[in-house]
């Protein structure tokens, strides 16, 4: 729902590696604007489901920035045209397990283990040009309603801005910052005391940075950016894991449209976590994740396109007692998106990555695999299949001691079906059921979830 640092992030996908293709880091899915893909085929806007799937992927994931690996920040206008946006919703959900508690943890005396959520939301995006450049802002203001708890009630809120800029005949560059505040990650890496489950938090994450490039759709095309992002936990129990970071990235593309374009990336993300200080250092525990790959994309005919990167990442934590690592970041994507009704693609990505959602672990690594089937029915009607599954490996814990019962590692197996009906013109509506499952070690952090929504907008 929240993605602020979405804007037009196929332009930048000849530039540098994809999303999920390395390792410095929500994951997720990130998510929504218009774009365009100099080599690749296009791929499909995403429908009002895919948009309620978004909603859920923020507030699981928070699409912190660190999971950025590209360095692509802020990559172009948030609209299609010049001019402005509008759109009101209403996503109704039910949750059988809004708690994430495990199958044999009851919840607390009076209360239920599920509950609807109504989550009205209003977006606006506008842009107003200057000679060649443009200044643009867009805002989301909603909240969510919980009916068997209203403890968990919190708003989603989401302010971004910044500006568009131009230079020669080839070159561009965007200066943007943003404000986020939602209910933080279910998925709790925490036990709170002989509660199991999550508490109620309000999670807020701050950023700005700037990116610039140059270059066209063939030739060498040089890249860089910055970002800096603070997120803050409002929850006592949660503020252990406030992050702050900076994160810098640097990339020259070759491209061929004949021969499709090869990237080489570097990235450096400098991870500290302020409330978990190192008395004997008198300073807090952080962790800088550097990460060196080369990236190849193409359209391997008029339907199917591809990319495929491989990596190296030094993992360097600032405590005496935490060793030094480095990994192996891979990525391949295969998308199939003909003229015909039938679109397909599948991902499998491993990842590292630092997030205020890691607990007591300085950082966690990622393999992933998801696929997705697409079918247009008719021109108001289209159905999607979603399936993924990620082992998640968390690292660097800060000791039994303080946290005997920390994460591991655990295991997420999502399917999602979404049907989008567009009855009217400016109007969608999407039903979607969601199953999650997770596996973790150790097992109190084990649930199973269902879930499924209804989603109503209209824009204008």
């Amino acid at each position: 729902m929240l993605e602020c640092g979405m804007f037009l992030k196929r332009c930048a996908g000849v530039l540098a590696p994809a999303l999920g293709l390395t390792l410095t880091a929500p994951a997720s899915a990130q998510a929504a604007d218009p774009y365009v893909a100099p080599v690749a085929a296009p791929t499909p806007r995403p429908t009002a489901a895919a948009q309620a799937s978004e909603a859920d992927l923020f507030q699981v994931d928070q699409r912190n920035p660190v999971n950025n690996p590209t360095g692509a920040f802020f990559n172009g206008l948030p609209l299609p045209n010049l001019g402005y946006s509008i759109s009101a919703s209403l996503l109704s959900v039910y949750d059988s397990n809004y708690r994430r508690l495990p199958d044999n943890k009851q919840p607390p005396a009076g209360q239920s283990r599920s509950s609807f959520r109504f989550t009205p939301t209003i977006n606006g995006r506008v842009n107003l040009p200057v000679g060649r450049q443009s200044l643009f802002a867009t805002a989301v203001i909603g909240k969510d309603y919980y009916t068997a708890n209203s403890a968990y009630n919190r708003q989603r809120l989401a302010f971004s801005g910044g500006v568009n800029l131009a230079a020669g005949s080839s070159c561009t560059g965007s200066v943007n910052g943003s404000w986020m505040q939602a209910q933080s990650n279910p998925n709790s890496t925490i036990p709170q005391g002989a509660q199991q489950g999550i508490l109620p938090n309000t999670q807020t994450t701050r950023s700005f940075g700037a990116s610039a490039s140059c270059g066209g759709i063939s030739g060498f095309t040089p890249t860089a950016s910055y970002r800096y992002s603070k997120s803050t936990n409002q929850e006592l129990a949660r503020s252990f894991s406030d992050l702050t970071s900076n994160s810098y990235s640097v990339s020259l593309g070759y491209a061929r449209p004949t021969l499709g374009v090869v990237s080489l990336f570097g990235t450096l993300s400098n991870n500290d976590y302020p409330n978990q200080p190192i008395p004997i250092l008198g300073t807090s525990r952080s962790v800088k994740i550097t990460n060196l790959g080369v990236k190849y994309s193409r359209s391997l005919t008029s339907q199917f396109s591809a990319d495929a990167s491989l990596s190296r990442v030094s993992i360097d934590p600032n405590s005496p007692l935490q060793q030094k690592t480095s990994n192996l970041g891979y990525g391949l994507s295969v998308n199939y998106t003909p003229p015909s009704r039938l679109s397909a693609s599948i991902n499998a990505t491993r990842n590292a990555s630092s997030s205020p959602n890691t607990g007591t672990a300085l950082y966690f690594v990622q393999q992933a695999f998801s696929a997705n089937v697409s079918y247009q029915l008719r021109s108001t009607l289209s159905a999607a299949l979603t399936g993924s599954t990620s082992l998640r490996t968390y690292e660097d814990q800060v000791g039994a001691i303080i946290n005997p019962n920390q994460v591991k590692n655990d295991r997420f197996n999502t399917v999602r079906l979404s049907v989008n009906w567009n009855p009217i013109r400016n109007m969608q509506t999407s039903f979607y059921v969601s199953q999650q499952n997770r596996n973790a070690d150790p097992n109190i952090y084990n649930y199973k979830d269902t879930t499924a929504g209804i989603l109503i907008s209209y824009g204008i």
